[in-house]
């Protein structure tokens, strides 16, 4: 369809003052548009009423008569009327409330055309025409294409967002569809469109060879959405969807300064990801299409400024550049004040930023700067200034160093020239220079012979989408000396130089709100925790997998204190290998695993079914849909949907448990399981289930043919157990079948 036209589609109640933005946006397209806005109250009910069990209840001084109380049902009316062409607005009849917002999204339907590119335009998702233009340009160039996905800057504050420049597991949002009569939504929360098939089945679209966000994202298809940036916006989620404080809860992060931050921290709901990290817009690249100036909203978009090394590049003065290096310089300073290092170098110098931090806020008594300066070509950073403006720089570092006399020296050489010059042993060594695959291994078989046992070596880049090399190169380095990895925040990482008789196999600590890794190698053990109860299990189960398997390298994945089961659901992007074993904490490894990798290897995932295998004990599932364990999960890359599908539904299904204990019947608000079990229902390809004894659970299973691979109990393992398993375990038992009644009560 050559002329494909564009149906925008807005929900809307007291849309303020967002909503006014979009118009203009549409006025300047130069295709065939139309904008259908539904104005009203939904009730929480279909795939709303998830907002219930948070307690959620509507505001009735929200509404008047149906219609919106801050002035938008008279900016509508207005724009209705001045556009009857082009602008259709639908209210629910009789004042009464829409029958959730299922209702409301499907009013348009009707009004349609045969095809359309059909587009959900929130009120304060706010886009730019050339989006839209470019958009429709894709479905047209791609006619088999069905929808698109998008990413999105997630506002949190007027002048706070979630940081997309730090990695994390971003929420994708469908929000385009290449729309044909017959079709209709099955549910608004996540969208879902579905095509009519065959034998009376339904398809969702957004399945269907979507585009993806990351193909999106490469064409500056990103929205901005200023979901959280208004008192009015938080009230009425506190109301509406019992979201009990969080107005509160936003007015502290408005007013808290110490970034970047876990937005978990003061959000403490199942939908926000524990991984998502909060910093100012300019830090996080962000240039708003509204804005406030003088306590008021301004929709017109700033001129974008200069970025990268054009901004360099505009001459300022070489004194300025000096001061704008990278951010966090905090990380290194406290990593050498908590770990009493005195001598160390940087390798890679560049502005000084860091250097000076470390000569400021610690006790070092010796450091050295590293750095050629020496032009590279293609470099987006200093070394890609012009020659004469290095040398420069070079000066200007050397000048304002100069404060520090003895503590600090330059050397301006190639990293393996100044390691040569430096005659003794070192505490640490900070790498952030040559971001080649063979300038980072190179830097780092120069430098850890320089540093003495039980020193620090440091970087830069991990995970950093600017310098995918750094990853790979020093997990593959850390494997093979068998260190113990750690990742702190702004894609800073580090290892401890352990003497060679101490070493185990590698051991990869992530912490809370560091960046997930962006690339996945080879095969691992991972663990997952939060709190500070638990660091007894999960050196019980470290040291189980050491025991069995010691040559699989093991990932340690902090989340924050107040996570719960639900967070569970990221373990796929937790995970650095390409093939994980997944366990709990309260795991203890007694065979060889092997044989579960190959099956992952084979389905994608395998796993054990729960010892209460009906799902439907859970508030939102039904029928006899099989509920698995999630203990003890073996996965590869081609699990990936399931795991994406799992994280998109801990967030919206009802995983609320009732049962009985002592004669009482008691309930659980949430479990990561319910979820799970849905998400392995609905994919095409079936997981592979392993028997109890990979996941043996002692308090139900009382009977049991064999050895045990993985127990999983926080209890100690009884001695008889252990002496069964590994007679059962030789090569030449007979399997046998044992009752554990009274060694497991």
């Amino acid at each position: 369809m050559s002329d494909l036209p564009i149906h925008f589609f807005t929900i809307v109640l007291n849309g303020q003052p967002f909503i006014r933005y979009h118009l203009d946006r549409m006025n300047a397209l130069r295709c065939p548009w139309h904008w259908h806005i539904i104005e009203g109250m939904a009730d929480l009910a279909h795939d709303g009423a998830w907002a219930l069990k948070f307690g959620g209840e509507l505001p009735g001084e929200a509404v008047r008569d149906g219609r919106s109380i801050d002035g938008t049902a008279e900016y509508l009316d207005e724009i209705a009327s001045q556009n009857p062409a082009r602008i259709t607005l639908y209210r629910a009849p009789g004042h009464r409330r829409w029958d959730g917002k299922l209702e409301m999204v499907s009013a348009p339907l009707a009004n349609l055309p045969e095809e359309c590119l059909l587009w959900q335009v929130d009120s304060d998702e706010l886009w730019t025409t050339e989006q839209f233009t470019r958009l429709r340009d894709l479905f047209l160039q791609n006619p088999q294409r069905t929808s698109a996905v998008f990413f999105c800057d997630f506002f949190v504050g007027p002048n706070l967002a979630i940081n997309r420049r730090r990695p994390y597991p971003q929420i994708e949002w469908r929000r385009a569809w290449r729309y044909q009569a017959g079709m209709k939504w099955f549910a608004h929360e996540p969208p879902i469109l579905a095509a009519p098939a065959a034998n009376g089945r339904w398809i969702d679209l957004a399945t269907q060879n979507p585009f993806t966000p990351q193909e999106l994202e490469a064409d500056n298809l990103v929205f901005q959405h200023f979901a959280y940036v208004t008192a009015e916006q938080l009230a009425f989620k506190e109301s509406a969807y019992g979201y009990k404080g969080i107005t509160n809860q936003w007015r502290r992060l408005q007013q808290y300064s110490d970034f970047p931050v876990p937005l978990k921290q003061f959000f403490n709901w199942p939908w926000v990801n524990p991984n998502a990290l909060v910093d100012p817009l300019d830090i996080c690249g962000i240039v708003p299409l509204a804005h406030i100036e003088d306590r008021a909203w301004i929709l017109d978009p700033p001129a974008p400024p200069a970025h990268g090394l054009a901004a360099l590049e505009a001459d300022p003065p070489i004194d300025r550049l000096i001061s704008r290096r990278k951010l966090g310089y905090h990380v290194l300073p406290r990593l050498i004040e908590k770990h009493d290092l005195k001598i160390g170098a940087i390798v890679g110098l560049a502005t000084g930023g860091q250097a000076r931090a470390i000569l400021e806020r610690t006790h070092a008594t010796r450091l050295r700067g590293v750095d050629p300066f020496v032009h590279r070509d293609g470099d987006r950073d200093i070394a890609g200034l012009p020659q004469s403006r290095l040398d420069l720089l070079c000066q200007a570092v050397q000048r304002d160093m100069a404060r520090y006399g003895e503590r600090f020296e330059l050397l301006r050489a190639t990293s393996q020239d100044a390691a040569g010059r430096i005659p003794d042993a070192i505490d640490f060594v900070f790498l952030d220079g040559d971001p080649s695959p063979e300038g980072i291994q190179r830097d780092l078989h120069t430098w850890f012979p320089k540093i003495r046992d039980d020193g620090i070596i440091a970087g830069y880049g991990f995970n950093h989408p600017d310098f995918p090399s750094v990853a790979p190169a020093v997990r593959e380095f850390i494997t093979r000396e068998n260190l113990v990895f750690h990742r702190e925040e702004e894609h800073y990482w580090w290892v401890r130089k352990i003497p060679v008789s101490h070493r185990r196999p590698a051991l990869f600590v992530n912490p809370v709100g560091a960046a997930v890794p962006a690339e996945k190698h080879g095969r691992g053990v991972l663990f997952v925790k939060w709190g500070d109860k638990v660091e007894e299990l999960l050196q019980r189960a470290i040291g189980s997998v050491r025991a069995v398997h010691p040559e699989l390298p093991i990932h340690v994945h902090v989340l924050p204190d107040n996570s719960t089961l639900l967070d569970k659901a990221g373990l796929y992007d937790f995970s650095p290998f390409q093939e994980t074993l997944f366990l709990d904490l309260d795991t203890v490894m007694l065979g060889r695993v092997d044989f579960g990798f190959e099956m992952a290897q084979r389905h994608g995932l395998a796993c054990c079914i729960c010892e209460n295998p009906w799902a439907r004990r859970y508030g939102g599932l039904s029928g006899d849909l099989i509920e698995y364990n999630t203990g003890v999960l073996f996965f590869t890359e081609r699990a990936k949907p399931i795991f994406d599908n799992w994280a998109a539904l801990a967030r919206s299904i009802d995983s609320s448990t009732r049962y009985v204990r002592d004669g009482q019947v008691v309930s659980d608000p949430s479990n990561d399981q319910a979820a799970f079990a849905l998400a392995v229902s609905q994919s095409p390809a079936p997981a592979f289930v392993l028997p109890p004894n990979w996941n043996y659970r002692p308090k139900w299973y009382r009977v049991l043919w064999g050895p045990i691979k993985i127990w999983h109990d926080a209890r100690p393992i009884p001695v008889e157990i252990l002496n069964w398993t590994r007679a059962q375990a030789q090569p030449d038992a007979i399997i046998q079948c044992t009752r554990f009644e009274k060694l497991c009560p």
